[in-house]
């Protein structure tokens, strides 16, 4: 039994001892969740007293001690009812872990890695498995001859992998037997998930020094794509790590190189035959014409006509859902996605997928125009608009009469008739699209804090921490958004995971990757249909989903009896 083991039960299936910054929504959460069981926290340690480390349990409790003590330096920058608090039991982890030693970590790491990874394994904690290597890493003298890095190697491959950078001056010792073990003797057991990540360790380790290693690994890769092409492997599926391979071997100098060249122009030829013959041509009419008299003509209420901009009526359940869900879910992987390259894509955004969503939402932000060009139509745009805004914040029970969003509201729907009732290019749209990404940011935060009203300070929720990084998507924004919408904005806005995305927010805050001048109306409608999508996806949320208000309740209520499940 071990004190992480004991709080998950106490209300936190998932804390770990992983630290992260403050400035990181999770951290709040953390902190507050240690102040609120410091009386539980206090009677383990008085019970079971870290005189020494006897096994992983143990060496588990210094370091989860060891994590509390990081939060030394928070304590300055968090409200001084909390600081004062975290302040002692930072005090008290000091002392109880006083009486450790280096000697003693060495030791016990020593006598038990295996259980250690296991327990990392089985707690989902990669606080507990990152510390362990710091340690083997900071003390690797002490781990001689233990077996603990051929232990990593054998059964962490992808995490040995991952950190060779940090680890190849300890592998590189004794005539670089432990960087042999890796990129030779195991190489196979991950070459086909990490082929890229293989191609950059060789290159590595070649630009290191280590030539004899890194040309023999170099042969496994060739070997292994001339394997594949062998095998009648599709073309689309090889063309990607055929080039990694080829570029690779190239670096090296390596004859075999000119093989893969002879391969690649093969392979090349036949992709391309193939999408000349048999690839087709996707077009796509963007009616606005029609659109227009849907608007004049359509015998349908006027708020149906406005939430249809961006949400339909599922014919199933007869609920509202949103374009982008339903896009998502009918997306089916395309043979075109295996032809694209790993840049700009990964798993969730494909290349078809990319390409259609683009499509669709021109044509959906397009028809803005209308709404905007016809008085009665901007009239009751207006209307909708910011009832759907009010009726959000009365739901989470948010007086925004003091946040000025009213204010913000009326400038958003200004700047968008303006943009197009002037028809503005250029630099003129670029400005304006860096208020509408601020006013969604807002909105937002706003939107988070109704729900989680214990975070520290307000400054600490950006678009990033809103969102939630790569996979990690935020538990609260979540709920309220759902994945594919939240990824959809995200990826407009920020990035998603594999450096994906299309990044306006930072790219007009730093002008980067982007001319003021050349901003173009497509891009500006587009980024008025990612906010008003978002912020109607939430408004229909709240009215669909019967669990949607109770699990705010719910989590409100989990605040003050002080577990958070958000």
């Amino acid at each position: 039994m071990s004190i992480v083991k004991i709080l998950r039960e106490k209300g936190d299936k998932h804390f770990n001892i992983e630290k992260y910054p403050l400035e990181d929504l999770s951290s709040s959460h953390t902190i507050l969740f240690l102040i609120d069981h410091m009386e539980i926290i206090s009677d383990y340690f008085t019970e079971h007293r870290l005189e020494s480390l006897s096994n992983e349990d143990k060496y588990y409790d210094f370091l989860f001690l060891q994590f509390i003590e990081k939060f030394e330096t928070d304590i300055e920058h968090i409200p001084s009812e909390y600081g004062t608090q975290l302040k002692e039991l930072v005090y008290f982890a000091k002392n109880e872990k006083a009486q450790i030693n280096n000697g003693d970590i060495i030791k016990c790491i020593k006598e038990n890695y295996k259980s250690i990874f296991k327990a990392a394994d089985d707690h989902y904690d990669s606080g507990l498995r990152d510390e362990t290597l710091n340690y083997l890493i900071c003390f690797n003298s002490g781990f001689r001859d233990c077996g603990v890095f051929e232990y990593l190697i054998k059964h962490y491959t992808y995490y040995a992998l991952d950190n060779l950078e940090r680890l190849l001056s300890i592998f590189k010792q004794n005539g670089n037997r432990l960087v042999r073990l890796l990129m030779i003797e195991q190489i196979h057991r991950i070459l086909d998930v990490r082929f890229g990540m293989i191609c950059e360790a060789i290159v590595g380790i070649h630009n290191r020094g280590i030539i004899d290693i890194a040309v023999e690994s170099a042969r496994i890769v060739y070997n292994k794509i001339i394997e594949r092409n062998k095998s009648g492997e599709d073309a689309f599926s090889l063309q990607i790590d055929l080039n990694l391979a080829y570029k690779t071997l190239y670096h090296l100098k390596m004859e075999e190189a000119k093989q893969l060249l002879s391969l690649k122009r093969e392979i090349d030829k036949r992709v391309n035959g193939w999408i000349e013959n048999d690839g087709q041509v996707f077009e796509f009419e963007i009616p606005i014409g029609e659109y227009r008299r849907y608007l004049e003509e359509y015998d349908a209420p006027p708020f149906y006509k406005y939430l249809a901009l961006t949400h339909d009526i599922n014919n199933e359940t007869k609920l509202w859902k949103s374009h982008i869900d339903s896009l998502s879910e009918d997306k089916q992987v395309s043979l075109m996605d295996l032809v694209a390259t790993a840049q700009g894509t990964n798993s969730y955004f494909t290349l078809s997928k990319k390409m259609s969503f683009d499509i669709y939402i021109t044509n959906y932000s397009l028809q803005l125009i209308n709404w905007f060009s016809i008085p009665k139509f901007e009239d009751e745009f207006r209307e909708f608009f910011k009832s759907n805004v009010d009726y959000i914040f009365e739901v989470l029970n948010h007086d925004i009469s003091f946040e000025g969003l009213d204010e913000n509201i009326k400038n958003f729907l200004d700047l968008v008739s303006g943009a197009i009732s002037e028809r503005e290019h250029g630099i003129a749209l670029f400005n304006k699209t860096m208020f509408l990404i601020s006013f969604l940011e807002k909105t937002l935060r706003l939107i988070y804090l109704s729900v989680d009203t214990k975070i520290f300070f307000e400054k600490n929720i950006t678009l990033g921490s809103i969102f939630g990084s790569n996979n990690n998507l935020n538990p609260v924004m979540l709920r309220l958004l759902g994945e594919h919408q939240l990824r959809w904005t995200r990826y407009y806005l920020l990035k998603d995971d594999d450096e994906v995305g299309l990044e306006y927010r930072n790219r007009i805050a730093h002008l980067r990757d982007v001319k003021p001048n050349n901003f173009t109306t497509n891009e500006f409608l587009s980024i008025v249909w990612i906010v008003l999508s978002t912020l109607n996806t939430v408004f229909v949320n709240l009215i669909n989903d019967e669990d949607l208000e109770e699990y705010i309740m719910n989590a409100r209520k989990d605040e003050v009896d002080g577990e958070y499940s958000v």
